[in-house]
């Protein structure tokens, strides 16, 4: 793998191991947010009867930690990835400026950021296929 990386310009690399950071982190969320919760809530009935105990509890708190998983993912991907990062920061300047003429130039600037991620990934994508 590393060698097929060595092909790659380092900015390229770079976005990989992004992608990788960001991808690792989407594997781990369902784990915090989903699995862990459940199965708590899946190994008490089992082990109940065992130790002669009974449990009552209310499961609000865990639809609230299921709920935090889609945005988790996205919020994630958004903060690891530079480029992701940058046209949020540039988008939130542009809201939150209040002079106007800036605006409109932040927002072609954000535009143009896009667009240029958007091509290149497509021409990444379209030399290694």
């Amino acid at each position: 793998m590393k060698k097929e990386l060595k092909k790659f310009s380092v900015p390229k690399r770079r976005l990989q191991r992004q992608f990788f950071y960001a991808l690792v982190a989407e594997s781990v969320g369902p784990t915090f947010f989903l699995i862990l919760p459940a199965a708590v809530i899946l190994m008490c009935p089992l082990l109940g009867p065992i130790f002669n105990f009974e449990i009552s509890w209310k499961t609000g708190w865990l639809y609230s930690i299921v709920g935090l998983y889609p945005p988790f993912d996205s919020v994630a991907m958004m903060m690891i990835v530079t480029e992701y990062r940058k046209v949020i920061r540039n988008q939130l300047r542009t809201l939150f400026s209040s002079n106007p003429q800036k605006n409109a130039a932040l927002s072609t600037t954000t535009e143009s950021v896009v667009l240029n991620a958007q091509y290149n990934k497509r021409t990444s994508l379209s030399i290694h296929n």
